[in-house]
């Protein structure tokens, strides 16, 4: 009895293995690459890239979801790829500057490079976005433009699955990633009304991404600030039947929402920085508007902060000493009711804000009215300049070929000392990348594989021959 039992459990270890060996559906190339370990840090969560270790996980470039023709269709500008960097965190590359082969594989080649691409890495998985494959219901129509969120095993031993599925159009979705206590959660601002009629109107999901699982925080949410800490998300509910407007905080690991203030009068939740909330108020006379703030440990009562006549665009330091507003070619640094630093750029007409970068400003703005995509990329240091420190306005790269028509959706990425982005060859836009900590004025890297169509052409050296 005991040597048969020997034998099955011999056979049945036999067929479970067989099982792996027979379920792993990667090519020989995939089975073979080399992936990141358990313990390489992850660098540069979010946006077109994430780095573990000395590997990259990224979107090989940008396309529509208008242009999306096939649910089936297969993709390599746009698709998810990992690359191993060399030695010195280096592109591979062959002689004709092309990456090697064995340095890189395709992870997906789903439509994942596209207007709300955002790669995010957590435990054995990258966690992506891509379009929605249904119809809608009662007719043939493709829903393309919803959202779902996926994710796949980072050696791609799993198949891509499906965590959620949004409600709405991307247009209308705003979205954050939480790590809390071993749980990736999703936060999701559903604007408008849902496809799903439980749904209900300007929602706020809570998606628990490791079970795959979704609830709903509240419905008819006018705005909402998607704060970095995950119980520092604050949202407007507007009662208008009695003339209220409830200023919630929201925990997303605990799922628990509590009442921070009450207004009379609509407002809006701005911005979450350095343990304050801002909210913008209409002011009671005249057309400005109030930026009021509050200390969110002590809940303190709103104060004024600045008034502003809505001509600028209004951003915040990640450290919430400074308002910032951006009219023209000036940016303005206010750190008070009275008090306000200006940045003036002369080389240029206008500034868009990227994001912040180490105390800095990181900015693009035309530098050429001859080129409709001839573009210069800056950075300027707002501590400095709040401390009276440099204050030299660096170009971090020159471009020529930049269109700035999806600027609004996914256009720039700062992380992991690099900025990337997508820069137009010939008529694909392809992911790039730039450093920003020590820029010796380098070009900007192509950071990705081509269309076959659009490998440049390597100029032959001209032999020297010696007479």
């Amino acid at each position: 009895m005991k040597k048969f039992s020997r034998i099955l459990i011999c056979l049945l270890l036999c067929v479970f293995g067989f099982g792996f060996v027979a379920c792993d559906k990667r090519t020989e190339k995939e089975k073979n690459f080399t992936y990141p370990t358990v313990g390489d840090h992850v660098y540069g969560n979010g946006g077109l890239a994430v780095r573990k270790g000395n590997y990259v996980y990224f979107v090989n470039g940008y396309t529509s979801v208008k242009d999306a023709a096939d649910k089936k269709a297969s993709y390599n500008v746009g698709s998810l790829m990992l690359m191993k960097l060399g030695e010195n965190g280096e592109v591979v590359t062959d002689d004709n500057n092309l990456v090697k082969d064995e340095y890189f594989i395709t992870m997906s080649d789903k439509l994942c490079g596209y207007e709300v691409t955002d790669l995010h890495i957590f435990g054995d998985y990258l966690y992506f976005v891509t379009p929605c494959l249904e119809n809608e219901s009662g007719d043939k129509t493709w829903a393309k433009e919803r959202v779902v969120f996926s994710r796949i095993k980072l050696d791609k031993t799993s198949k891509v699955e499906e965590v959620y599925s949004t409600g709405v159009k991307y247009s209308e979705l705003e979205y954050s990633y939480y790590e809390e206590n071993g749980n990736l959660f999703i936060l999701t601002y559903e604007k408008g009304s849902s496809y799903y009629n439980n749904n209900g109107n300007n929602t706020l999901v809570r998606v628990h991404a490791n079970g795959k699982s979704s609830s709903i925080v509240a419905n008819d949410v006018s705005s909402v600030v998607l704060a970095e800490n995950s119980n520092e998300i604050f949202f407007v509910k507007d009662d208008i039947n009695e003339g209220k407007y409830y200023l919630k905080q929201y925990n997303i690991a605990s799922n628990q929402t509590t009442d921070y203030a009450t207004f009379t009068s609509s407002v809006k939740a701005e911005f979450v920085a350095g343990g304050k909330v801002f909210i913008s108020q209409a002011h009671a006379v005249g057309s400005t508007t109030d930026i009021k703030v509050s200390n969110i440990a002590t809940k303190s009562g709103f104060e004024l902060f600045r008034a502003y006549d809505g001509s600028a665009t209004l951003n915040v330091t990640p450290d919430g000493n400074a308002i910032v507003m951006v009219n023209g070619n000036t940016i303005s640094l206010v750190t008070g009711l009275t008090e306000t630093i200006t940045i003036v750029d002369n080389a240029v007409s206008s500034i868009d804000v990227i994001g912040y970068y180490n105390g800095c400003i990181v900015y693009y703005a035309k530098v050429s009215e001859e080129s409709e995509y001839a573009y210069a990329v800056k950075m300027v240091s707002y501590y400095n300049y709040i401390n009276g420190g440099d204050t030299e306005i660096k170009t971090l790269v020159s471009l020529e070929d930049l269109d700035t028509t999806v600027a609004q959706y996914c256009y720039f990425d700062l992380g992991d000392n690099y900025m990337y982005f997508f820069n137009k060859v010939n008529d694909d836009l392809y992911l790039h990348r730039v450093k920003i900590n020590n820029n010796l004025g380098e070009d900007a890297e192509m950071f990705g594989v081509y269309e076959s169509d659009d490998i440049p052409e390597v100029e032959e050296e001209e032999e020297i021959v010696e007479e």
